[in-house]
């Protein structure tokens, strides 16, 4: 519930129609475990307009603590999201559903999705960190990483950006946990997790920190167009009201 005389970004009323429906009084559609919002959603509630790539957003990942440019089969990562501006609840989704967030939990029924700040006001943070592991059975596939995330209040549009990023071959070239040549006693995981958290290259190719231009995070993140900008959204008055 929002608090009154102010709107709060709620991702659960995005991705749990049945607290939609018991918040709002009327159904909504499930969407996919990977969906984010595209577009203008006040005629069902959401008072953030038109998602807007922020760059600014920044991905950190990291496996025991040590940076990595690929996720590492087998392995448990945490990915940290930061935000330049404004305490945030986020939306964080992996493209995979090999992938499973960890701590947090994920939603119910959707392992590769997870609620930053719980849909709570006070789990706005300008940081938030999430732990998840990913199969051998994904290793050699490609994920992205995609964020949605909004600030208190009207008018305050949804920003979103992602990170694309590679799992892990399996060492000799193995990829989808069945077939090639292993050596016996080999941990062809815990090689791929050896390869991941080699030292970076000077020129920092395998950082997979920091931040590029228009939606690129470290040159690694696959570009998503940012809509135009138009006039600043007028405000509405202030009520009690449940939102986004």
């Amino acid at each position: 519930m929002a608090l009154a005389g102010s709107a709060a970004a709620f991702p659960r009323y995005f991705y749990n129609p049945a607290a939609y429906e018991e918040d709002w009084g009327r159904p909504r559609a499930a969407v996919a475990c990977d969906e984010h919002p595209h577009e203008d959603l006040e005629s069902i509630g959401a008072p953030h307009g038109t998602p807007w790539v922020d760059s600014d957003i920044i991905f950190t990942l990291t496996v025991d603590g040590k940076p990595t440019a690929s996720v590492c089969p087998g392995a448990q990562h945490s990915i940290k999201v930061s935000f330049a501006t404004f305490k945030r609840l986020a939306l964080l989704t992996a493209n995979l559903s090999d992938v499973t967030f960890t701590l947090p939990a994920a939603t119910p029924g959707c392992p590769n999705r997870v609620d930053l700040g719980g849909s709570l006001t006070t789990g706005e943070k300008t940081s938030h960190t999430a732990k998840f592991t990913a199969p051998c059975s994904a290793a050699g596939k490609t994920v992205m990483f995609f964020l949605t995330s909004a600030a208190n209040g009207d008018g305050i549009n949804w920003k979103q950006n992602n990170l694309t990023l590679q799992v892990a071959p399996l060492d000799g070239g193995d990829e989808g946990g069945g077939g090639g040549r292993r050596l016996l006693g080999a941990d062809p995981c815990a090689k791929a997790v050896a390869a991941c958290l080699a030292p970076p290259t000077p020129d920092g190719e395998n950082d997979a920190s920091g931040t590029g231009g228009d939606g690129e995070v470290a040159g690694l993140a696959e570009p998503i167009r940012k809509p135009p900008r138009g006039p600043p959204r007028p405000r509405r008055p202030k009520k009690n009201r449940k939102s986004f």
